[in-house]
């Protein structure tokens, strides 16, 4: 999907124009925020930025696209007003992918910039995805899930946010059989799917270990988020899960926390006090375990 920002009528129609002659889906987007980004970004190939617009200034589109994750960001056309404004767009190193055009907008010239831009956007998408996703569930890995829990954890700190983590430990059974080397590979995509049905758009959800899903929640407070993992662990144990026609049963472990805790100070600690959480509340009897700074661990059991 091609997302233009631009408040000129003139350029929405060109760039427009340009993408029905292409064949690609386009969208007009009003205000260039975070916010919006987020929104659009699982569907997004390229970003069309009309930098002649009073309210679309480089410093503001630099400052949008410098607090996202740079793998997230696609190719980028900017739309200027003279050759004098190709300093603004060359400064940053952070931004790949960047091409020009100058107003008056031309669907003739326009088309085929996006058209390469396009095919550059699919290619990063794809690369990216092999490369921090898991092959057998589909949901982030562990490495990627670590690099965004410790941006979450600097941006918390930076603009005293809360984010929410949660850690899922899940034991299976058969009743009355045996598991196979199938079992796995038949319930973890079942349970990946369950977890992207029932997650914002901007939760991260990722396969931390082999039976373990680790979930990052931005901006969440700590009601809300113990409200989650209490959900998260009474669906998953109700639900009927099957593997062939045999009825398997999950019997998960969710611990939780709420960054930022004055004790824990990288993406390893966290996980580490999570991990101590789950095998602490294992150990017990299974229930939803929330990590408290104060008492190290506390065991709430449902």
């Amino acid at each position: 999907m091609i997302l233009v920002f631009s408040n000129n009528d003139d350029v929405v129609n060109g760039v427009h124009a340009a993408c029905e002659s292409g064949g690609l889906e386009f969208e007009w987007g009003h205000d260039l925020t975070r916010g919006a980004m987020e929104q659009v970004l699982s569907r997004l190939q390229v970003l069309v930025i009309d930098l002649t617009c009073a309210t679309m200034s480089c410093e503001r589109v630099l400052g949008v696209l410098d607090g996202m994750d740079s793998a997230d960001i696609p190719p980028v056309l900017y739309l200027l007003s003279s050759p004098s404004d190709l300093d603004h767009i060359t400064e940053d190193g952070s931004i790949v992918n960047v091409d020009y055009a100058f107003l008056p907008v031309d669907p003739a010239q326009i088309a085929p910039r996006l058209q390469v831009l396009y095919t550059l956007g699919q290619r990063r998408r794809r690369s990216m995805e092999t490369a921090i996703t898991d092959r057998l569930t589909g949901l982030y890995n562990r490495k990627y899930f670590l690099r965004r829990l410790d941006e979450e954890m600097y941006r918390t700190t930076r603009y005293n946010n809360d984010v929410g983590v949660l850690l899922v430990d899940i034991d299976f059974e058969i009743p009355g059989g045996q598991l196979t080397e199938n079992t796995a590979s038949d319930l973890l995509p079942q349970i990946a799917e369950f977890f992207q049905d029932r997650l914002r758009r901007s939760d991260i959800v990722a396969r931390y270990k082999w039976s373990q899903v680790a979930l990052l929640l931005p901006e969440i407070g700590a009601q809300d988020c113990e409200a989650l993992a209490m959900d998260i662990h009474q669906k998953l144990h109700s639900h009927h899960w099957g593997s062939g026609n045999q009825e398997i049963i999950v019997q998960p472990t969710v611990s939780w926390l709420l960054f930022p805790v004055e004790n824990l100070g990288s993406s390893i600690e966290v996980m580490s006090a999570l991990e101590d959480s789950v095998m602490h509340g294992r150990s017990r009897q299974r229930g939803v375990i929330s990590y408290v700074e104060d008492a190290g661990v506390m065991l709430r059991s449902i």
